[in-house]
């Protein structure tokens, strides 16, 4: 998981540093293309790959239409499926509304150029990189929800400080720090969805319900930040509005409980020792 996170700090490394000269070479149609080409291309590897082609294991009742409809019902009024959204939705909408706001940030406050400005924000796609595999590697040792929980805050309190440390590299050293946050808790989040649902073939549902749940909300974040410089609020009060969507997530950590396993899961007839022993709750 941390190594397939990793993909959208690439993406975003692209868009920032590759996209410009594609723009400035062919105009915003040749962006479109190019964006449609390298989605085709990685498509095609993707689905090359034999477990992606695969059915799942699950019963062939259990993938019917019907029971997908009561998958998707039981696991949306999952309180812990919908919390994950959250955590989900608080990524999204401060990586995304400091991505795209900042560059305009740096160039208003400071005069630094947009094409300038545009490659100081890709430092944050390059910190995503680090955070994705650093975020898995910190779950092992430190468990999930502590990784969660502090990238929530983190996330938080330097979103609000991008506006107001002086100078354009420490605001540049703050959008880093979002970058870094905003996807070490890709990994942790993602490993917990099974641990939350009632059943396996309830994973999948979950899974796609978060991520609607995340991109659906999220989409308000850069949005309501240019209603605030539209109604002449300034910059902090719009990096304000991104850290909310953070300290929700934050708050949402208080609010989510892992439940315990009764039993460990057991594969093979003997419960510890022998064939087939026991696997634990992992």
């Amino acid at each position: 998981m941390g190594v397939f996170a990793s993909g959208k700090g690439a993406g975003a490394l692209v868009a920032l540093l590759v996209m410009p000269s594609v723009a400035t070479l062919g105009g915003f149609r040749a962006v479109y293309l190019a964006t449609a080409g390298l989605a085709l291309v990685i498509g095609l590897a993707a689905l090359y790959q034999k477990p992606v082609r695969a059915r799942p294991d699950h019963p062939e009742e259990a993938t019917s239409f019907r029971a997908l409809g009561g998958a998707l019902g039981a696991v949306a009024v999952n309180r812990r499926v919908l919390l994950l959204g959250l955590f989900n939705c608080a990524s999204l909408a401060v990586g995304t509304g400091v991505l795209m706001w900042t560059p305009d940030f740096l160039h208003q406050t400071y005069g630094t150029s947009v094409g300038v400005a545009a490659y100081l924000t890709a430092g944050l796609a390059v910190a995503q990189l680090v955070g994705a595999p650093a975020g898995a590697a910190g779950a092992a040792r430190l468990g999930r929800m502590p990784v969660i929980a502090g990238s929530m805050v983190m996330m938080t309190v330097v979103c609000v400080l991008v506006p107001v440390v002086p100078g354009e590299l420490l605001a540049f050293v703050m959008v880093v720090l979002v970058g870094f946050a905003s996807l070490a808790y890709f990994s942790p989040r993602f490993a917990m969805v099974p641990e939350v649902v009632e059943r396996p073939e309830q994973v999948g549902p979950a899974t796609g319900l978060i991520n609607a749940v995340g991109f659906g909300l999220s989409m308000l974040a850069p949005w309501l930040f240019g209603l605030v410089l539209d109604s002449g609020h300034g910059y902090f009060v719009g990096y304000l509005v991104l850290a909310g969507f953070g300290a929700a997530g934050a708050l949402g950590v208080l609010a989510f409980r892992v439940p315990k396993r009764t039993e460990d899961l057991k594969i093979g007839p003997s419960a510890s020792g022998g064939p087939g022993g026991s696997i634990g709750a992992a």
